[in-house]
């Protein structure tokens, strides 16, 4: 994922269900929160809304998640701008190999 979002040259993040949204150079501390369990979070998801806010994640026409469909809802809850189209791309449909020989 990582090779795909610099490959595209675009401003990218990492979402964490504890940190929120992360940026790539940021170190952070392992920790276990699964996605069901942040989406019920009410204090994550007013983290997440004011990092889309000091982000200005709402000047994007389009959001693209490359993973998980589970973490939309967490995407759009940072999102807050219904003129936002979160889409989840599948990864393995923009990957390629080269033929041996």
């Amino acid at each position: 994922w990582r090779s795909h979002a610099e490959q595209s040259g675009r401003p990218w993040f990492i979402l964490s269900t504890k940190y929120g949204l992360v940026h790539p150079s940021q170190p952070i501390k392992n920790y276990n929160v699964p996605v069901s369990t942040a989406c019920r979070d009410s204090q994550f998801l007013e983290l997440l809304k004011r990092q889309g806010r000091e982000l200005n994640l709402g000047q994007f026409d389009r959001i693209v998640l490359l993973d998980w469909e589970r973490f939309l809802p967490l995407i759009e809850e940072a999102v807050q701008d219904l003129n936002v189209q979160c889409v989840l791309q599948n990864t393995s449909i923009l990957s390629y190999s080269k033929r041996a020989g």
